[in-house]
């Protein structure tokens, strides 16, 4: 239908229902994931992961969209590789996830920093737009969104699904806010 020959209101209406199906498949997949995550038959694969060649395989994958937002990425990585015992798709999706949530709701920059510890922890920093109110005890619960317009909300799962994976390969997501700065921290298992 986008080639064919439009009015301006009809271009609009197409693009309406584009983008509502896509969204619609995103929530489609997402159900999906909850109820395979939510199965407690459901093991992840464990293999030693080096995280600073996923953070950054992911973070460019986004570039395009970070342009899109006027959103600039830093990735402070230790001075050695960083390797984690993950399920490399789980880990995949959540950090995606993460970016996503980022680049739906952040401003300005996002600063990831790894830090070695007895858990790998991964912080995500991202300036939040004023108006955005954010409900940190209910961040990661199912359905919990940030309507900061009608065009922009999502279904309220990406973080929740971050939280289940993230649990299933015995790490712990957490968030903090302040002075319109989410920080999000992601431990996980040292390999």
């Amino acid at each position: 239908m986008h080639k064919t020959n439009l009015t301006g209101e009809q271009e609009e209406y197409l693009n309406i229902s584009v983008s509502r199906g896509k969204y619609l498949q995103t929530l489609i997949n997402d159900f999906y994931d909850i109820s395979v995550l939510e199965n407690t038959d459901n093991v992840p694969n464990f293999i030693k992961i080096n995280l600073n060649n996923i953070l950054t395989e992911i973070v460019l994958s986004f570039t395009e969209q970070f342009e899109q937002k006027n959103i600039i990425p830093t990735i402070n990585y230790p001075n050695a590789p960083t390797y984690v015992l993950a399920d490399e798709i789980m880990l995949k999706r959540i950090i995606t996830n993460l970016i996503s949530n980022v680049i739906r709701y952040g401003t300005k920059e996002l600063k990831i920093t790894i830090s070695n510890n007895h858990f790998i922890d991964v912080k995500f920093q991202n300036l939040i737009s004023s108006t955005t109110k954010i409900d940190i005890n209910k961040l990661f619960e199912k359905f919990y969104t940030v309507d900061i317009s009608r065009n922009q909300s999502g279904s309220g799962l990406g973080l929740y699904i971050v939280k289940l994976l993230t649990e299933k390969m015995n790490g712990k997501v957490s968030a903090n806010f302040n002075d319109n700065e989410l920080v999000i921290s992601l431990l996980l298992v040292k390999y």
